[in-house]
């Protein structure tokens, strides 16, 4: 866990459980995280919530280069030149720390030369961000189909394909 000013290995057990759970709850203490979706279901798995993630540096990434890796290593590697193998828990933090700042700015470049509203920044704040609790639920919980609408479409589809057919055989 880590702060601006510090960071500290805790070992996870059930006094430290509730004091961390306590910490991630707080939405008022806002948190930086790598991958925010995982986290949250690691945690729901212990009974705890996450509140407060203000920027997941997976999914800055995410937007800036969606082709890419975007596993922390591969992040710290290419924009600092760092191995983690072998740092301690603060330097890890503090690059995560180095890392958001970073596309913080790569994202707000990038939306200078873009249009607003329509900006990187903008899908990263309102759209990406948002999605993180729906898609971690979505995840947990599933989605509820309507398999009527879904027959429908199916026999839609295969009127058009064999209309195409159609069209196809008569062009050739």
């Amino acid at each position: 866990i880590a702060s601006s000013e510090r960071a500290e290995t805790i070992e996870w057990n059930e006094k430290t459980k509730k004091a961390l759970g306590k910490f991630l709850a707080n939405g008022e203490r806002k948190k930086i995280v790598h991958d925010g979706k995982a986290l949250l279901h690691l945690m729901a798995k212990e009974n705890i919530s996450v509140e407060g993630m203000v920027f997941d540096t997976m999914l800055a990434s995410y937007c800036l280069n969606p082709g890419a890796d975007q596993t922390i290593e591969t992040l710290l590697l290419e924009r600092f030149g760092e191995d983690t193998d072998g740092l301690a828990p603060g330097e890890k933090a503090k690059l995560l720390f180095a890392l958001e700042e970073s596309l913080k700015a790569e994202l707000e470049k990038v939306s200078r030369e873009q249009t607003e509203p329509h900006t990187v920044m903008a899908v990263f704040q309102d759209i990406e961000m948002p999605l993180l609790h729906i898609l971690y639920r979505m995840e947990e919980k599933g989605i509820c189909l309507d398999k009527q609408v879904f027959v429908g479409l199916s026999r839609e589809l295969e009127k058009t394909i064999k209309e195409l057919e159609g069209s196809i055989y008569t062009l050739a």
